[in-house]
């Protein structure tokens, strides 16, 4: 565990994000302790400057021995084999990323990082600190956080049965991604996006409708640039941006200018999503698999044609994926991210 804390931090800070302060304190709270803030955001209270607070029925009374499997050990002083601490750390590493309540410790570090030193203004501040927020949870664990306290009210509830069920088939543990998959990524929630500009999400009448449009469009544009750019250059990004902007604000405009300066592609990208309604469209007509001529050393080599095509009028990134081998033994891979225009 201290490893791969280690080799996080370590990217991190080779980015040029600096920690501000001298610790992280993890804090124990009662239950009952409200956890949600005010205004229509209602967002979590749970990750002040340098502190995440966990409640007491969350990680200091959780158990995670029997994630292990019958060869745990059955004294204290039992050591775990290489395999056996890996899972065990996964499954750590996956319960901080589950907390839907509020106690995302990513999420909660990224906001000291990040949202506690600077601030966005204008009309797009909500959306684009929403987006950067995304962000830095992404650099700092490769994972997105969720957090919405409207959907502990008793109407989402069937929602929450429907989130259970997906988890029962999710293999990798990424809670909050299954989170956002259930109760975003659905039809009314991209009519609503395809007609309401990003600046103009906090003005619904629905409150949580505007909360799952950050998270679908906003969110979606910080795992772009995510993507994109790699964790270190992302860093570097978010670097620059607060750099220039430390203990004051930014607009819009300084976020799409740090993005030119990392990627000349980048910024006009930023900009179409806020300024436009609509989102990239990939269509892919066709895929070719051909076996080439052998090399001079006798190994095989093949080649993947694709027909990739944008039908939208927002240009995006795209990555092309294949896997080689068979179900028992094969190695997923992506290729670099591809610009594709509008």
């Amino acid at each position: 565990m201290e490893s791969w804390v280690q080799d996080h931090l370590t990217l991190v800070q080779d980015s040029g994000l600096k920690y501000p302060f001298k610790t992280f304190t993890l804090v124990e709270v009662p239950n009952a302790l409200r956890g949600y803030g005010g205004g229509w955001r209602q967002d979590t209270t749970m990750a002040p400057p340098s502190m995440l607070l966990l409640r007491e029925s969350g990680f200091p009374t959780a158990r995670f021995d029997f994630y292990i499997g019958k060869s745990w050990p059955t004294n204290r002083q039992g050591t775990l084999n290489e395999e056996q601490a890996n899972k065990l750390r996964d499954r750590v590493v996956g319960f901080f990323n589950g907390d839907l309540s509020g106690g995302d410790v990513f999420a909660g570090i990224a906001r000291s990082y990040f949202k506690h030193q600077t601030a966005v203004s204008g009309e797009d501040a909500i959306a684009l600190d929403f987006a950067l927020q995304e962000l830095t949870t992404l650099v700092l664990s490769g994972k997105r956080g969720y957090f919405s306290a409207y959907r502990f009210l008793p109407q989402y509830q069937s929602a929450f049965l429907s989130f259970a069920g997906n988890m029962f088939t999710q293999a990798d543990g990424n809670v909050s991604g299954v989170a956002i998959d259930t109760f975003v990524d659905r039809p009314e929630v991209w009519e609503a996006i395809m007609s309401t500009p990003l600046h103009s999400v906090a003005l619904a009448e629905n409150s949580q409708r505007s909360i799952d449009q950050l998270y679908l469009k906003a969110g979606e544009l910080a795992q772009m640039i995510y993507d994109s750019l790699g964790p270190r250059d992302a860093g570097k990004f978010l670097a620059q941006i607060l750099r220039r902007h430390h203990a004051g604000t930014f607009t819009l405009d300084d976020v799409i200018a740090a993005g030119n300066q990392v990627s000349k592609q980048l910024g006009p990208v930023i900009a179409a999503w806020f300024e436009d309604t609509g989102l990239p469209g990939f269509v892919v007509d066709k895929a070719s698999f051909y076996e080439l001529a052998q090399t001079t050393s006798g190994d095989r080599q093949y080649q993947l044609l694709v027909t990739l095509r944008n039908d939208e009028s927002t240009p995006g990134f795209a990555r092309v994926s294949w896997t080689l081998g068979n179900e028992e033994d094969s190695n997923r891979y992506r290729s670099k991210p591809l610009h594709i225009g509008a």
